[in-house]
């Protein structure tokens, strides 16, 4: 029930004011005349059942002169409709309603207020001796609605699903005109496009590349061209690691091979300068057997290993072999998202004359890769060491990853065996591998002759 008061300075004005607010269904509970004019109250939704026993107890406290029995709440109340509106036209009509009850308006009002906010109780008939039970009426055994916050009305939620859902089919409707667009003005670029995603490269990355080829070339040479461009985008480290560095560091997320590429590395050292010019040091004290492991490879190439826990101790044992040509450092693995051991990492390897190679793992998404150059912070690193490339059904992810962030590779690695399978990156290499048929991974372990558009065969898709 909604209860409101009005006031006017005239019944007609009242009722008007009445109807406008609260509807032609409203009902008149007291009307009064004030200094200013006239009182009115009204409600709207009433409960019939509890406005019926309100006036019923009216008339017990009326006696034999009061209404009728029989007669019920709507004919108590007023209806707000054209009839009330004559009526208020009419002085004899004007009449306030404290002369037909005997109380007073605002006992009535405070009744109705009472009992439209507090649980009412019917006493049932004595049936049995027992006592009479307390009967909740219906109007007040409902449960109320739940409260719902704008923001979690189903309505309102169904709406905002269904216009996400509108949206990504718009976008994917436009993409598609684009891409139909691209096809029809540039259908050798396009086609371009399409075998460089096919091979697993990023959309963007392949259209930097088409972008690049003549615009008047036939298909097979625009081809050509766009394997040319991408061996120039393809950053490789000018000069070996080996030859320029005293101290590599190999950081990396876990299972992508820094332990072994340490001992492949280490091996390549050791037939260059001698074992007497290689030492190993490790900083991996989380995974179980890291250093026994690497220790097995310091044995077998004769080797001095040694265990660093901080940036001091590491500190020490640079200067212990100061007088080595290369040391390689083996740290612990880590997820891309450890913020705390990627901290620990950085501190240890920002001693100084000490470079920093990232292990990638050729056969991880697009995304993984992203995140892990990211963690580890492209600034911080000299390079990068691409393994596992035979376990890759395709390099166009991991090659998109190092064009995009510009991370120069200075070695490749498919395999376990020490030190054969380590070898120092090449771009023609790389693109030669990238584009090679099924089941022919194996001719990339020999560079590509100086013009692949005449010796070399890609699959043309």
């Amino acid at each position: 029930m909604k209860i409101k008061r009005f006031f006017a300075p005239d019944m007609r004005r009242a009722i008007c004011l009445v109807r406008e607010e609260q509807g032609p269904d409203a009902v008149i509970l007291s009307t009064r005349n004030t200094a200013g004019g006239v009182e009115i109250v009204a409600a709207v939704d009433y409960d019939a059942e509890l406005v019926n026993g309100m006036f019923g107890e009216q008339r017990e406290q009326r006696g034999p002169g009061g209404t009728a029995p029989g007669e019920d709440a709507g004919a108590q109340a007023e209806t707000v409709s054209e009839d009330v509106v004559a009526k208020a036209d009419d002085p004899g009509t004007t009449t306030d309603a404290a002369e037909r009850r005997p109380e007073s308006d605002a006992a009535a009002r405070e009744r109705i207020i009472r009992a439209a906010n507090s649980r009412r109780y019917e006493t049932a008939a004595d049936d049995g001796g027992r006592e009479p039970a307390q009967v909740t009426p219906a109007a007040s055994r409902r449960t109320p609605a739940p409260r719902i916050e704008w923001t979690q009305d189903p309505t309102l939620s169904a709406m905002q699903d269904e216009l996400k859902s509108l949206r990504a089919i718009l976008q994917d409707q436009v993409s598609r005109l684009a891409t139909a667009d691209y096809d029809r003005r540039e259908p050798v670029r396009a086609e371009i496009v399409r075998r460089f995603v096919k091979f697993g490269f990023d959309e963007a990355v392949a259209r930097g590349v088409a972008a690049a080829t003549t615009d008047l070339a036939t298909p097979g040479e625009a081809w050509r061209e766009a394997l040319f461009g991408l061996a120039k985008r393809l950053p490789v480290a000018a000069r070996d690691p080996l030859e320029q560095c005293s101290a590599i560091a190999l950081v990396g997320a876990t299972g992508v091979g820094k332990t072994t590429s340490a001992a492949k590395l280490a091996a390549r050292a050791c037939l260059r300068y001698g074992s007497n010019a290689v030492a190993l040091i490790s900083t991996d004290d989380i995974r179980v057997g890291a250093q026994r492991q690497l220790a097995s490879f310091g044995l077998l190439l004769g080797l001095p290993v040694r265990q660093a826990r901080s940036a001091a101790e590491l500190a020490d044992q640079l200067a212990e072999f100061d007088n080595r040509r290369i040391v390689i450092i083996d740290t612990a693995g880590m997820g891309q998202r450890d913020v705390r051991l990627i901290d620990e990492t950085r501190k240890l390897t920002r001693v100084a004359d000490l470079q920093s190679y990232l292990v990638l793992s050729a056969n991880v998404q697009r995304e993984v890769m992203d995140e892990i150059v990211n963690a580890f912070g492209r600034e911080q690193l000299a390079g990068c060491i691409l393994t596992k490339l035979d376990e890759a059904a395709r390099l166009g992810a991991a090659l998109s990853t190092i064009v995009s962030h510009q991370l120069p590779v200075a070695f490749l690695s498919e395999g376990q065996r020490v030190p054969e399978d380590l070898r120092l990156a090449r771009a023609k290499d790389l693109v030669g591998r990238a584009f090679a048929p099924p089941g022919g991974g194996s001719r990339s372990r020999t560079a590509p002759p100086a013009e692949p558009s005449r010796e070399v065969r890609y699959e043309s898709a």
